[in-house]
This record gives structure tokens, C-alpha cells and sequence, in this order.
């Protein structure tokens, strides 16, 4: 009976395995991809050149599902700080995020005065995660969304608001993102 049981254990393992190996095929094949002769460095080796030319919104479909935001972040002791929320729903990770925002304050004295303020990370993996500034360094270690007490998105202040993000997708792409919401494909450049 335990030698039956543990042949249909490894059957269902490998029934899985085939399965999330069609799905890692099927989010490649659908993935945006740069063309070999554009001279960018590829981020995900992994990904197969296509040789027929992408379609505008193949291009856009990872940089579509990144989005970023001003929260308050609520205290239980009736205080509120703001926060940046930052979600990838892409499936793919993105690089070099840059998330440019205003009306940001630190509670206490800040001893980074005269530094640049923006959120930079040089990776960023599929999630959602939330940061918060710091009074020493600029920005709090990230944390998850339920790690954080009671988050709510800042949807009138014309002050505390995300101006613009960039970031690079996977296939080597960079997307600007403007306080208005349009996202357009940027040249590559220093930040």
C-alpha cells in the first residue's frame, strides 16, 4: 500500500512538473523581446529570439501590468505617513525602477537632506511591496502590503503623488511612466 501510494505521489510530482514546465513555455513565447541585432543587453537569457517583429502592444504587455503609488499608511495611535506602493503584476521581474514622487516627508530629522530622494532599486520581482522613509537612510526596508498596518492610496492629494516612474522590463526595454498614467518606451540613458 506505502509503495502504491509513493508511485502516485511521483507520478502527481511529475504530472506538475510538465505542467509548470508548459506554463514557463507559454509566458516565454508570450513574453516581449527585443530583436538580437538592437545591441541591448538581455536581462532573462533564458528567453528565445523571435524573428518575426513584435507588435507595439506585445511590447507593452509587461511594462502595462507595473504600477506605482502614494498610500498613507494609518498608525493605530491616530498618526498617518506616506509611503510608496510599488506593484509588478508582470510575472517577470523589472530592473533599474526609479519612482520620482513629491510632498514626501520624513516624521523626524532626516540627516539625508540635500540627497536624492527617489526610490531606486536595481531589481524588482513580481509582487506588490510598500516603502516607507526613514529618518536616516532614505527609504525603510521593503515590506508586503499585510506587513504594514492599514494602507490607503492617496487618490486626491494634487501634493503626495508619484510624478513618474522608469524601469526596464525583461527584454531589455525602458518605460516611462507620467503622473498622468502614460507610459511610453524611453531610450535607454543615466538616471
Amino acid at each position: 500500500m506505502i509503495e502504491l501510494l509513493s508511485v502516485l505521489l511521483a507520478l502527481l510530482a511529475l504530472a506538475v512538473a510538465v505542467w509548470a514546465v508548459a506554463q514557463t513555455r507559454r509566458l516565454q513565447g508570450t513574453a516581449p523581446r527585443r530583436p538580437a541585432h538592437s545591441g541591448s543587453t538581455r536581462r532573462d537569457a533564458g528567453h528565445a529570439e523571435s524573428s518575426a517583429p513584435q507588435t507595439a502592444a506585445a511590447r507593452r504587455r509587461q511594462a502595462d501590468d507595473v504600477t506605482a503609488w502614494v498610500s498613507s499608511e494609518l498608525h493605530d495611535a491616530g498618526s498617518s505617513a506616506p509611503v510608496i506602493e510599488v506593484q509588478n503584476r508582470s510575472g517577470a521581474p523589472i530592473y533599474d525602477l526609479v519612482v520620482v514622487s513629491t510632498g514626501l516627508f520624513s516624521p523626524g530629522p532626516r540627516r539625508t537632506s540635500g540627497r536624492d530622494s527617489r526610490l531606486r532599486l536595481h531589481i524588482f520581482p513580481p509582487g506588490h511591496l510598500v516603502y516607507g522613509l526613514h529618518p536616516e537612510r532614505i527609504w525603510d526596508t521593503e515590506r508586503r502590503p499585510d506587513e504594514c498596518q492599514r494602507l490607503r492610496p492617496m487618490t486626491t492629494s494634487t501634493d503626495q503623488k508619484v510624478t513618474a516612474f522608469e524601469f526596464t522590463d525583461a527584454s531589455g526595454t525602458r518605460w516611462r511612466r507620467d503622473e498622468n498614467g502614460v507610459l511610453e518606451e524611453v531610450a535607454p540613458g543615466p538616471q
